[in-house]
């Protein structure tokens, strides 16, 4: 029987360094207190996406926060079993075909899993690795420095709880305008460079492979980024029941706003246009015809640079929420 929960963690700087809400650092913790071990992805210093061991919090921060590239595990299969052997606790976080390769890797070796806690995300889809790294040369050629760090989930505007931010060697930042006008993520959640196995996605459904589901728990009016938790099993449970001094409320199942726990992400009508034109003509050309390489997106991404410089930003987002609203209601009066 699945159990869901909001959850907040207590720590502020926890919840600032992390995507959501801090669920993945509490799980995590309550794994390293009793001497285990936590296996995540981390953006390596060429800013490619892989798996690594981790003994202490140090090593886990690292994976803190969402990585919408697919991550190279080929190293941690060995290291996952030899874990498991000596009799160590292991948790390992990962996107929910990740999660069943090492179910099944583990089955085919016939290693006993009683000390495996499995967690995944909830996936909207895997990213395209070659078309982060020409968005990132990109970036780079513009602000003159090689790119030494990036966050997809910064949370540096306030009221935002999905920046995209990339720090250069020079000192200089790139913060996106909002997620609508960032080159990578318009055209990600446009789902035009997912991998094409994620369009037919057999784990996104009600039904998890993991013992914990993690995402984003939508809804709240507060400021705060709340982790949406989905307990599998007896084991997930029994790693609940540990958690200290949180905010963690049961939730019914129609207060959950995931769309990816009832089916895999559509494949645009554009992808092969897509595709043709980016492997023939390149990453601006690409831009100019599906994101925001045009005047309209880069006058729109100034003004929303100049609102948040003003600290307007806020207002300005609540008069386009009572406008819409307003609109919805004129035409349900008049629709019926």
């Amino acid at each position: 029987m699945q159990k869901y929960y909001s959850f907040l963690h207590n720590d502020k700087e926890v919840r600032d360094s992390s995507s959501s809400g801090g669920a993945f650092t509490l799980i995590s913790d309550l794994v390293l207190e009793e001497g285990g071990v936590v296996y995540g992805c981390v953006l390596d210093s060429e800013l490619r996406a892989r798996h690594i061991r981790a003994v202490n919090r140090q090593g886990r921060d690292r994976m803190r926060t969402s990585k919408y590239i697919q991550s190279d595990m080929r190293d941690i299969f060995p290291e996952i079993r030899k874990d498991l052997i000596d009799g160590t606790k292991v948790l390992f976080s990962g996107t929910p075909c990740q999660v069943s390769a090492v179910r099944q890797y583990l089955n085919t070796q016939k290693v006993d899993d009683k000390n495996l806690i499995l967690l995944e995300v909830i996936c909207h889809g895997v990213g395209s690795n070659r078309f982060f790294h020409d968005y990132i040369h990109h970036l780079e050629s513009r602000y003159k420095g090689k790119a030494v760090h990036v966050n997809f989930r910064a949370k540096r505007h306030k009221g935002q709880k999905q920046d995209m931010e990339v720090r250069f060697d020079n000192g200089r930042i790139y913060s996106a305008s909002s997620t609508k006008f960032d080159w990578y993520y318009s055209i990600y959640l446009n789902n035009l460079i997912l991998r094409p196995s994620c369009y037919e996605c057999l784990f996104a459904k009600k039904e998890r492979y993991a013992d914990l589901s993690l995402a984003d728990h939508w809804g709240y009016k507060d400021s705060e980024a709340y982790s949406l938790i989905v307990c599998n099993s007896v084991i997930g449970e029994n790693i609940l029941k540990k958690a200290g001094a949180a905010k963690m409320d049961e939730i019914s199942e129609e207060d959950i706003r995931q769309p990816y726990m009832h089916g895999p992400s559509k494949r645009p009508g554009d992808y092969d246009t897509f595709w043709k034109i980016y492997l023939s003509e390149g990453y601006l050309p690409v831009q100019k015809w599906f994101g925001n390489n045009r005047v309209r997106g880069k006058i729109c991404d100034t003004i929303a640079r100049i609102a948040y410089f003003l600290h307007i930003a806020g207002i300005l987002k609540e008069l386009k929420s009572g406008l819409s609203r307003r609109y919805r209601r004129f035409f349900d009066d008049r629709l019926g």
